[in-house]
């Protein structure tokens, strides 16, 4: 509905269910769009279930014997009353809306969303179309002709992986200057039954590579949750810069640096978790 309108929409899986009023009845979405007169328009949305909601259109649905239509009718006279838009629909309604829509307006945090059965060809096609954002663990080659390619321009192997390296796999003027085997990040063709991000999957497809055997497929809400605290810091960041306050900008490059770095941490070395709050630490 967000598409078909225009509009931004507010829900459980991007943020938080908005409440409205004394009586604090929750929305499954909401939205504000500013007029032509400047004005903020407040926006409402309601999936209404036939089993839970009373259904005006008298569908085949059961409902269960909890449903009280006083109480029902009161929630959506109140929200049409604090809303400046209430917008619902029922949910045989939006089964019929749901087998017209075509595949690009399905949700991108599940594009699966009512089928009853999902087979391995479609989470490949899933892959190779570039229709979802999260992480896959599958297998990626290289054809010859792209390594080929890729060697001819002087470009370097596409895939990070770590990998045990021993003494005789490197060039002759650094042996002996470290102790072997050992492990080391390095750039490859290939890899079996990686985890990728599919901007990463995006990437590899876009050179020519394959991928296969794909093992799982996580979907992730597309959001950015930390873009007001990194915008600012970048902001600080130049401000320094352009006063020539060094040392300054340098804590900022760390600061962002850092809280990068804490996303992608090894938690299995930490054993014990504690929550400081900032007085504590200068006391």
């Amino acid at each position: 509905m967000g598409k078909q309108m225009g509009i931004e929409i507010t829900h459980g899986l991007n943020g938080r269910e908005k409440t409205i009023g004394e009586r604090h009845y929750q929305l499954d979405g909401y939205a504000e769009i500013v007029d032509q007169s400047g004005s903020t328009i407040s926006i409402g949305f309601d999936y209404r279930g036939c089993r839970w909601h009373p259904c005006p259109f008298n569908c085949s649905t059961r409902q269960v014997e909890s449903v009280c239509e006083k109480k029902d009718k009161e929630r959506v006279l109140y929200l049409q009353k604090h809303l400046d838009q209430y917008k619902t629909i029922q949910s045989c309604k939006w089964l019929e809306e749901f087998k017209t829509i075509d595949d690009e307006e399905s949700p991108e945090f599940y594009p699966f969303l009512m089928k009853t059965k999902v087979v391995y060809e479609d989470l490949l096609e899933l892959v190779r179309k570039k229709k979802f954002f999260g992480f896959v663990q599958c297998d990626v080659t290289s054809p010859q002709d792209i390594i080929d390619i890729n060697k001819s321009s002087v470009k370097l192997p596409p895939i990070f992986k770590k990998l045990q390296i021993t003494e005789k796999m490197i060039p002759e003027e650094f042996r002996g200057q470290s102790k072997f085997p050992k492990e080391v990040n390095t750039l490859v063709y290939n890899e079996k039954q990686g985890v990728h991000t599919s901007e990463m999957l995006n990437f590899y497809i876009d050179l020519g590579m394959k991928i296969s055997n794909i093992k799982f497929i996580m979907f992730y809400h597309r959001a950015e949750p930390f873009k007001g605290f990194v915008n600012d810091l970048v902001k600080r960041r130049i401000t320094y810069a352009d006063k020539n306050m060094k040392e300054s900008e340098k804590v900022i490059k760390i600061i962002l640096n850092s809280f990068y770095g804490r996303l992608g941490l090894n938690k299995t070395k930490y054993k014990k978790t504690e929550f400081i709050h900032a007085n504590s630490l200068l006391g």
